[in-house]
């Protein structure tokens, strides 16, 4: 199953704010996490405003995101493939099922991770909204390859 990802982050280096994957099925996942230290200018600008969602603490969100994985899992027999168009967002969703020194939330047993940087997420309805971005991406990755979503 090709899942598409984007994220929001508080500036380079800075803290996950929101997460958003999405496949052409409609199984999708979209939180924004509370943020613990203060927003930069140009996310709080640009980004924080697009959120359109309450935040969480990163337990709820941890929590949220392994019974997402293991109900898109459970829906295909495949191995889930991730498919990013920047590094950030593969980084920052590994280390968002990290709980602790040498644990992690449950995941498939196999998950593969694509960086793909000719998709964008230029045609986003909601620029800096995460679900809205990834859905772009996802649109972007079909029209590439002459496939309907």
């Amino acid at each position: 199953m090709l899942i598409f990802i984007d994220t929001e982050f508080n500036g380079f280096g800075g803290e996950l704010i929101s997460l958003s994957l999405v496949t052409s099925s409609g199984k999708n996942f979209y939180e924004v996490l509370q943020p613990t230290k203060p927003i930069v200018r140009w996310v709080r600008e640009n980004v924080m405003g697009c959120l359109d969602k309450e935040p969480i603490t990163i337990e709820k969100f941890q929590v949220k995101l392994y019974q997402y994985l293991m109900e898109v899992s459970e829906y295909c027999r495949e191995p889930l493939t991730i498919i990013a168009d920047w590094p950030d967002d593969i980084k920052y969703f590994c280390e968002s099922i990290i709980t602790g020194p040498g644990t992690s939330i449950p995941t498939p047993v196999k998950m593969n991770f694509v960086l793909d940087r000719t998709l964008s997420s230029e045609q986003s309805e909601v620029p800096h909204n995460a679900y809205h971005d990834a859905v772009a991406i996802m649109e972007d990755y079909y029209r590439k390859n002459n496939e309907v979503v």
